[in-house]
């Protein structure tokens, strides 16, 4: 075999590898970042709720103090 094409077949066997080594880096940040989405979300459905209570207990306050006022 010619050294051209023993250097070629190693610059095949890197870029494969190279390659390779890029995919489960990424596959590896995609996971982390839908992990962290997925903390998010649920974040942002207990910040939803916490303030759905709060709106709540403002109305009731409020129908509260109308009630005073109108007697």
């Amino acid at each position: 075999m010619s050294s051209t094409r023993k250097q070629a077949d190693r610059m095949i066997g890197k870029a494969h590898y190279d390659s390779q080594r890029i995919m489960q880096s990424s596959e590896k940040e995609a996971q982390q970042i839908h992990t962290r989405a997925r903390a998010i979300s649920v974040e942002i459905t207990q910040t939803r709720k916490e303030i759905t209570g709060v709106y709540d207990d403002l109305h009731s306050r409020i129908d509260q103090l109308k009630q005073l006022n109108s007697d």
